[in-house]
């Protein structure tokens, strides 16, 4: 039994010894990694503008002098500004929303008509007895049938122009242009108002009208390729956007119709509108994609430093030239030491300073 115990504590002195053995090797090899591993390096410059010098200052290494931001960014846009936007003329919608503006008038025609002849029922109705149902009843069923038909026809016509156009016929303007529905109504020629709205409406589309403010457009010119021939450098003042567009056809309005209180002036205008459609289409990617090539040649260096090469010296006075160069100089160690330690670094046991940002 004693010898038993003795073996046990002679084992545990060994597991002991062995343990503290690997803890102390381990900790050199930790020590002697961090001796070998090359550590970040940091500069402190608390220099500002008028500041004097305390020594001087020479670069260890090549570095470009950088931009400040604002500079850096004005370049940027003044960049974006010699990149043309690109536009694709599309005449189709030039023949598609003629069409569609003819369609429209030719239903409203429709609607005028029908309200014409459900008033005409209506009269034909009262004057056959109305209520009482006159003294000729056959004449009187007709009539009646005629009023039931003709109602039924404007309601579903009614119905379909809802559903296909945001207009209110109800609207004083609309029921004013659309003659009450009175059969001796001064009627409006639809067919040579819709050649009119036509008329200024192709104008509008043949000047050509791009389909985003011109406010928006950066850049001083516009690229247009119809059919596959570009036309470049164009100036985006000599075309139209949706306002400018719908401002042009209210004048043409006016210029054609000259009474100011002549319907064809407040309705053509709402129809233009309605059916006025850009056709010179911005083609953002392309537009996107040149832009982003442009930025990426804009260089934020405005001049470079060499090894050794003097930054400032002694006792000087900071100036802004001074000062740019100082912080491009931090900017570029940090650069050059991305992993370093923003808390303290060491040289060869020396510490050499902190990081300040600028």
């Amino acid at each position: 039994m004693p010898l038993n115990r003795n073996q046990k504590l002679t084992t545990d002195s060994k597991k002991r010894t062995d343990i503290r053995n690997r803890v102390i090797i381990f900790i050199s090899l930790a020590i002697l990694t961090s001796l070998f591993i090359p550590r970040g390096k940091g500069l402190e410059f608390n220099y500002e503008l008028g500041d004097i010098t305390e020594e001087e200052i020479v670069a260890e290494f090549d570095f470009p002098i950088y931009k400040d931001d604002a500079k850096y960014q004005a370049d940027k846009k003044a960049a974006i500004r010699e990149v043309p936007y690109y536009f694709e003329r599309k005449d189709e919608i030039k023949e598609k929303q003629s069409s569609r503006i003819i369609e429209f008038l030719t239903i409203l025609q429709k609607v005028r008509s029908d309200q014409q002849n459900l008033k005409e029922a209506q009269q034909q109705w009262w004057e056959a007895g109305g209520k009482d149902g006159g003294h000729n009843p056959d004449y009187f069923a007709k009539v009646q049938a005629r009023v039931k038909t003709d109602s039924a026809s404007l309601s579903q016509e009614l119905s379909n122009f809802s559903a296909s156009y945001p207009f209110d016929l109800s609207n004083s303007e609309w029921r004013e242009f659309l003659g009450n529905g009175e059969p001796t109504a001064d009627r409006i020629n639809y067919e040579e108002f819709a050649i009119s709205i036509v008329n200024i409406s192709r104008g509008l589309w043949t000047h050509g009208i791009l389909s985003i403010n011109k406010k928006n457009i950066q850049s001083d010119v516009i690229d247009i390729v119809y059919e596959g021939i570009h036309d470049e450098n164009l100036n985006k003042n000599d075309f139209l956007d949706i306002p400018e567009a719908l401002g042009k056809a209210r004048i043409e309005l006016e210029s054609s119709y000259l009474d100011p209180n002549d319907i064809r002036r407040t309705v053509g205008t709402k129809i233009v509108g309605e059916f006025l459609r850009p056709n010179l289409i911005f083609d953002r990617d392309k537009t996107q994609a040149e832009q982003s090539n442009k930025r990426a040649l804009v260089s934020q260096a405005i001049g470079f430093i060499f090894k050794n090469e003097r930054i400032v010296d002694a006792n000087t006075r900071i100036t802004p030239e001074h000062l740019q160069k100082i912080k491009s100089y931090i900017r570029a160690w940090q650069d050059k030491n991305e992993k370093m330690s923003v808390e303290e670094t060491y040289k060869d046991g020396k510490q050499i300073g902190k990081t300040k940002n600028y």
